[in-house]
């Protein structure tokens, strides 16, 4: 993902390992170790595709790595909704 700090919030745009690509933007909070993101995210290639939202909960593990758990709002919810993810800083 590539991420460009727009106000409050940080855009960006996003590729999956088979597709699809598209632009996603992501603001939140951080409250001591625990850090709440919202993510609005639409696939712009190879199609458009609906506005999908979605809410990260969790905590700063060690530097640069976060862990918790990914909800997607209805009507995009997955089956296993939340799931528990972690994400490492590069």
């Amino acid at each position: 993902m590539n991420k460009t700090p727009a106000g409050g919030a940080c855009t960006g745009s996003f590729c999956g390992e088979a597709g699809p690509c598209g632009s996603v933007t992501v603001n939140g909070t951080i409250d001591g170790m625990q850090v709440h993101l919202n993510f609005v995210s639409i696939a712009q290639i190879p199609q458009v595709g609906p506005i999908v939202d979605s809410h990260f909960d969790g905590y700063l593990t060690m530097r640069g790595t976060l862990t918790g758990t990914i909800a997607i709002d209805p009507p995009n919810l997955p089956a296993g909704n939340p799931a528990v993810v972690t994400y490492h800083s590069e």
